[in-house]
């Protein structure tokens, strides 16, 4: 596969508690990304893979969080100029954000892709904003507007788990292709398994084999070699028990929506 796609958390953590994130965002600690690490990263990147980045993704946890959204607005722009740059919330916080925030998307022709969740959001004011400062307001994935439901996608921690056939049921394998603290990881669990191992007191390891160092490469042909192969961590994914479709819940914070024991 190419590298032609990558998304980058602003925060961790956010403003809904989902049951199961698979971003492990409910159970996160607060985490806004620094803006000198997101300026050398996506400087770094974007000399070894600019005109392959097709489109971009920056999301969480809850992006909105963050108090200088604007700032990476412009500094995505600056470093991936011909890529489709998309911001990705759940929509609670749009129709209060400050003119600077949508005068920021206009001038970089940001797209707000929302994830539509069975919450009290006001769609027609945001959508009246949006189009005052001609800026592009889509639902997630470009998918019809549909409540979000809830996914399970259950590790354990015996590290028995078949690599190879692991990675070629994954749906994030190509999909989810993450940048964190100068890293590409192949999958969104990895770089946020920390949240998990923290809350529940955890030890499910992430090594050097899990992840490919931007700054250690020549090429971008490495960091594309590296994402077509299974990682380590593979082997505590339990992809055969994973579920979709539930209807979405807050989270109880219990173990069990992100674990098993078989």
């Amino acid at each position: 596969m190419r590298l032609n796609y990558f998304e980058i958390h602003l925060t961790d953590h956010c403003n809904l508690n989902c049951q199961s994130c698979d971003n492990f965002s409910s159970i996160s600690e607060e985490f806004y990304l620094d803006e000198a690490s997101f300026d050398s990263d996506f400087e770094r990147l974007s000399l070894l893979a600019k005109d392959r980045i097709g489109m971009l993704r920056m999301l969480g946890g809850e992006p909105l969080l963050h108090p200088n959204i604007v700032y990476f607005l412009k500094t995505a722009r600056k470093y991936f100029q011909s890529a489709e740059i998309r911001l990705t919330t759940n929509g609670i916080k749009l129709s209060t954000m400050p003119a600077e925030f949508w005068l920021a998307c206009m001038a970089n022709n940001i797209t707000i892709e929302i994830t539509f969740y069975p919450i009290n959001i006001n769609i027609e004011k945001i959508n009246q904003i949006a189009q005052g400062y001609n800026v592009r307001v889509i639902p997630f994935n470009n998918t019809p507007v549909a409540e979000k439901l809830s996914h399970r996608n259950p590790v354990n921690d015996k590290k028995d788990q078949d690599i190879v056939s692991n990675f070629r049921k994954c749906y994030q394998v190509g999909r989810c292709m993450s940048l964190k603290a100068g890293k590409i990881y192949p999958c969104t669990c990895i770089p946020n398994i920390c949240h998990f191992n923290k809350f529940f007191n955890k030890n499910l390891e992430v090594t050097e084999k899990d992840c490919i160092d931007i700054y250690k490469v020549n090429d971008v042909s490495e960091i594309e070699s590296f994402l077509n192969n299974p990682v380590p961590f593979c082997a505590y994914c339990n992809v055969s028990r994973r579920t979709g479709g539930k209807k979405w819940a807050v989270t109880q914070k219990d173990i069990f929506e992100w674990f098993d024991e078989n």
